[in-house]
This record gives structure tokens, sequence and C-alpha cells, in this order.
């Protein structure tokens, strides 16, 4: 499913950031590109919701899994 894949494709790029922020003191981000992330993820949350409740379920379990396995 499109939906599915765009969202978890934007979701990494977006927890990879916030990885950035919290543990690398070199990586700075400007206001533009803060309020670019922020408008992502605003955008992608409709998206979510609107996928059936068990695609929703296998995209969560998926993406606790991936991110755990590192």
């Amino acid at each position: 499913a499109p939906a599915m894949s765009n969202f978890a494709r934007l979701f990494g790029d977006l927890q990879g950031q916030r990885h950035d922020a919290d543990y690398n003191p070199r990586r700075m981000f400007s206001r533009s590109q803060v309020i670019n992330m922020i408008n992502r993820a605003a955008a992608a949350t409709p998206a979510f919701y609107d996928m059936p409740s068990p695609q929703r379920r296998t995209l969560a379990v998926n993406l606790l899994l991936t991110r755990s396995r590192g």
C-alpha cells in the first residue's frame, strides 16, 4: 500500500533527524528546516489515521521491530 510505505519512509526520516537533534551536538537545524519537518509530520498524520486499523497496527509493529533491530 503506497500510503503505508510513504508514512513509514517519512517516519524513518523524521526519526533519524530527531535522533541527530538529540545525540549529535554538531547537528544544527535551521528554523525553516524545523518548520518543514513539523509540516511534513502534520501532513502525514491524517494519512495514518485514514488507513484501516489492521494496516495501522501492522505498520506500527513493523516500525517498532525495524527500529529495534537497528
